[in-house]
């Protein structure tokens, strides 16, 4: 929205700062000492982004985060701050996946002919002329269900490209396949590239690119 706190160049760098020392800043044992830049860093972005939400930015943005702000401010209570620093959260899937994710997307359909004809045949279908504007025009909202090959090209990239870690903190001790003990209170880290290259999820294809491998098949949901 017109509000968006990552307009000022100082909050974008901080951002910039705190996403790339996440990892550190995760799994440092002592922070405050070893990740002090970071943690300024972070806590800049998280006060703009507080900030943001007292003076009502989130009014003018789009429907998710309206709808994120109504549901957790008015239906469980959580204070401005709360949701600020949600929302910080917030920017690492849309900033940082969903632009990575779509610049291989685009590398995908543009560097194989076979795909970018797949897609534009898909994509032609939708298009329509808009004489008033001197224009064409794509109805987004049609994409998911007319562009089948398109949207798996795109979830084939995340699962081609991923290097995400995702992290957890243990809330409970945990025995997995009663021999591998998790304890409590310590970390978790689930690297996506293990699970998007198993042979055994993904058969004998999966170090290849596939573009039709999440097209859905007659039978199959």
């Amino acid at each position: 929205g017109p509000m968006n706190p990552y307009r000022d160049a100082a909050i974008a760098a901080a951002w910039r700062k705190f996403e790339n020392g996440f990892l550190n800043l995760s799994t440092s044992p002592l922070p405050d000492f070893f990740q002090s830049s970071i943690l300024k860093a972070r806590e800049t972005a998280a006060a703009a982004m507080i900030d943001y939400m007292k003076k009502g930015g989130w009014k003018t943005a789009s429907g998710l985060v309206k709808g994120r702000y109504e549901h957790h401010h008015n239906q469980w209570g959580l204070s401005d701050e709360d949701c600020g620093r949600g929302e910080l959260g917030n920017t690492f899937a849309v900033l940082g996946n969903t632009l990575i994710t779509a610049w291989w997307t685009i590398w995908h359909i543009f560097s194989d002919e076979d795909v970018l004809a797949d897609i534009r045949a898909e994509v032609t279908n939708l298009v329509k002329e808009v004489p008033e504007e001197n224009a064409y025009a794509v109805d987004l909202a049609n994409v998911r269900e007319a562009c089948p090959i398109l949207l798996s090209t795109f979830q084939e990239a995340i699962r081609f490209r991923t290097i995400q870690v995702s992290m957890r903190k243990i809330l409970n001790d945990v025995m997995l396949d009663g021999k591998y003990l998790l304890k409590k209170g310590n970390m978790v880290m689930v690297p996506g590239a293990v699970q998007h290259t198993s042979e055994k999820a993904w058969g004998a294809s999966y170090s290849q690119f596939d573009h039709k491998r999440f097209v859905r098949r007659p039978g199959v949901k």
